[in-house]
This record gives C-alpha cells, structure tokens and sequence, in this order.
C-alpha cells in the first residue's frame, strides 16, 4: 500500500518509518516523560524526533503537556496518527 499524501514528506529520508510510530505511540500517553517510560526512549529523542516530524510535514502536532494538563494532538496530529494507523509498511 501506498503511504498516504499527509505521511510522504516524512518518509523522504532514512528513518521515516520509525518516526512516525514512535508519534503514533507517543499520542497515547499524557506526556513525553510518561511515553519515555513506555517507549524505553530518552524524552530527548522523542522530543527530537516529533520536532523532525513538525518540521517535514510542515504543522504542530501536539500541544505539549503544562501546568498538569496532558498532551493532546492538534487536528494535523490527529490526522496524522489515524493515517499512520491505516498502513503497514
């Protein structure tokens, strides 16, 4: 299957793939730290690899968590994450 139109400019380089999962994983969770956990990655390399996405797809796609107020996707998140979800590379 093709890669959806909203995923192909992530997938232009080395490691695509495995940024866009690590998202769609880390939409699960209220916070970087709490998918830290989860993941058994460093926050940093989450943060990174999210700003990478922001950057490639050209949105935010989260509203980081403050002032006890979990993370949530933006709209551009959510589509994102449901466009991940729909293929198997």
């Amino acid at each position: 299957m093709a890669a959806p139109a909203i995923l192909r400019p992530a997938l232009q380089e080395k490691g695509g793939w495995q940024r866009l999962h690590r998202l769609a994983a880390v939409a699960a969770h209220a916070t970087i730290w709490a998918a830290e956990d989860a993941l058994g990655l460093k926050q940093s390399v989450l943060s990174h690899q999210i700003k990478r996405l922001e950057h490639d797809l050209g949105g935010q796609l989260l509203i980081r968590a403050r002032c006890g107020r979990p993370m949530k996707l933006t709209p551009f998140g959510a589509e994102v994450v449901s466009a991940i979800a729909r293929v198997k590379p």
